[in-house]
């Protein structure tokens, strides 16, 4: 099988083969989500999952496809034989357990189109086998996958096949086959996977859910759409920027890219992400202070609106969508981990506690998508796009890449985000020119660039700051100074005035834990502006990211208050602590 389309890009991140993060906040949650999550999975019982048919509401397959694949981005990234050993294991079960006629989905026969999940699984444990076949080669396993593909694609476009929108999801469910389907089509270059994503966005566009032709700019709010299942239209969406990839369709491409402008308009909240009951709603990201009891921002929807964003920078190159990602990551992603590693939570609220901890046998697609998201991140930090490098993530991190045929060493040392002093050192194996350039995330700017102690001039474009020269053999230290503003962000809680504070690229919080009452509290502006130092307090012996002290009121008294990072309030003990991030505010 050939690989005649590939899905090629205008900007190419940099690998996890190439990418290390070595320092810093993602350094920490990073490894810990190694460590403490996936080297704590139990591959056999895995193994066990394609063993056995089941009954409905059985999603075991989809975390096997999540966890293959998180396998090969961490195999990539510390190059350990023996996460690849699991990975094969698990794979040879897949392949020795799939039915005759190429069924994956490990239901009982009659229950294969089953409205729960019996194609979802499928088209996760898809994606898994195509990632581990990208990174062996394994035939096998690739066959495995064309099989079940072609059963898939045999019985929806076959005469009388089943009901695409029979499924649960608002009836998105079975659709969300278009998100490996071009990727299949680009590595094996077989027709009827293009023909069956085609079918699929025909299918779509007869319904109210029209992926394409949707006229966004008319529908506000988006909840008035035909599906408002966030984590699922996501996924779609996803694998509609892939068919583009594949087609040179453009409209696929604007299509996907009206709809990432829609919901981040209208539904991304100050953390990142959105959603109610798992659904993008009438009242978006006006809904400022939601509780736990509505079941707001869902990790998966966090996960594939990261995702999302980051298929469009590879495909369109515009920084905004790696600012969407940095929001996203600082603040709902590393607050819904636990701060050991070990889970992710699978709703947050901006008032109240944190639940980090599920019930048993609780549905698992968080924990997954969160464990995936932080194996995919150092591919997140670095891209080429023609001859310029840029650095998209400021992080500790190192990464090796080819410039006009001369290997290049790249790596930045930096506590960011408490600070905004970030270090870059190249290494070119000779004497070189090209452009380097630094994201300059939309709520910074550039104080200072210095090259091996100098002042520089640098001129900004489009979201970046660029340096041009020549880089020599013997090593360059450019030191860049982002400004880490403190500001703040106005709203309405319950028909009061409340303001959320933030500190470069974080949202702040109260955090019970510090002896600040998060009810009755106020905090106090001075000059119009919350009373916030102009830097964070030292590390104190649980380290949230930054801490900062301010005055408030409480119950009519003046006190200190102590606001931290969103993603680090309330997670020291869950059970005990509360936080808030909406606060009236007074002089």
């Amino acid at each position: 099988m050939g690989n005649p389309k590939g899905i090629t890009t205008p900007v190419t991140l940099l690998s996890n083969r190439a990418t290390r993060i070595t320092g810093g906040v993602l350094r920490d949650r990073t490894c810990k989500n190694i460590e403490n999550l996936f080297r704590r999975i139990d591959v056999e019982a895995l193994k066990a999952v394609y063993a056995t048919p089941h009954d409905s509401w059985f999603a075991e397959p989809e975390f096997c496809g999540q966890y293959l694949d998180t396998a090969i981005e961490l195999y990539r990234t510390t190059g350990d034989e023996s996460i690849l050993t699991g990975a094969r294991e698990l794979v040879r079960s897949i392949i020795e357990n799939q039915r005759e006629d190429g069924y994956l989905g490990t239901y009982h026969r009659g229950l294969e189109f089953e409205e729960t999940f019996g194609v979802w699984n499928q088209n996760f444990t898809i994606m898994g086998l195509l990632s581990y076949f990208e990174e062996t080669e394994d035939q096998a396993a690739l066959e495995c996958t064309c099989r079940c593909a072609d059963y898939l694609a045999s019985n929806f476009m076959g005469v009388d096949g089943p009901d695409l929108f029979s499924c649960v999801n608002q009836g998105i469910e079975h659709s969300c086959l278009i998100h490996q389907m071009p990727r299949l089509y680009a590595l094996t270059g077989r027709q009827l996977y293009l023909d069956f994503s085609l079918f699929l966005i025909e299918k779509l566009e007869s319904t109210a859910t029209k992926l394409v032709t949707i006229p966004l700019e008319s529908v506000n709010p988006i909840s008035t759409l035909g599906c408002c299942k966030a984590a699922e239209i996501l996924i779609c969406y996803q694998g509609l920027v892939d068919l583009h990839a594949v087609t040179g369709e453009d409209r696929y491409l604007q299509a996907a890219a009206r709809y990432w402008e829609t919901v981040n308009r209208t539904q991304i909240g100050i953390t990142g992400n959105g959603s109610i009951f798992e659904l993008w709603n009438y009242w978006g990201n006006k809904v400022l202070s939601p509780s736990m009891d509505v079941r707001p921002n869902e990790n998966c929807v966090a996960v594939c609106w990261m995702k999302l964003g980051a298929k469009l920078f590879e495909r369109l190159g515009e920084s905004k969508y790696i600012d969407a990602v940095e929001r996203t990551l600082y603040n709902h992603l590393l607050g819904s981990q636990v701060l050991d590693g070990h889970d992710f939570s699978y709703y947050q609220a901006l008032h109240g506690r944190k639940v980090h901890e599920k019930h048993p046998g609780q549905y698992s697609c968080c924990r997954y998508r969160g464990m995936s998201m932080l194996a995919h991140l150092p591919r997140y930090v670095y891209a080429k796009e023609g001859n310029e490098v840029q650095v998209l993530l400021h992080c500790g991190s190192e990464t090796a890449l080819e410039m006009h045929g001369a290997d290049v060493s790249l790596s930045q040392a930096t506590d960011f985000p408490r600070s905004g002093t970030i270090e870059i050192e190249l290494q070119p194996a000779k004497d070189i020119r090209f452009p380097l350039k630094l994201r300059i995330p939309e709520w910074s700017a550039v104080r200072s660039v210095r090259v091996d102690g100098r002042e520089l001039e640098t001129r900004q474009d489009a979201g970046y700051c660029v340096i041009d020269r020549k880089w020599p053999r013997g090593g360059t230290v450019v030191i860049v100074e982002l400004a880490m503003p403190v500001g703040s962000v106005e709203g309405t809680v319950e028909d009061r005035p409340c303001l959320a504070c933030t500190y470069g690229p974080l949202v702040l919080a109260l955090d019970s834990r510090y002896g600040t009452p998060i009810e009755d509290t106020e905090i106090m502006l001075e000059a119009g502006i919350p009373s916030l130092g102009p830097e964070p307090l030292p590390a104190d012996v649980w380290s949230p990211m930054v801490r900062f002290a301010a005055r408030g009121r409480h119950r009519g008294g003046v006190r200190d208050i102590t606001l931290v990072d969103y993603a680090s309030a309330g997670s020291v003990d869950p059970a005990a602590d509360r936080l808030r991030v909406w606060m009236p505010f007074g002089v």
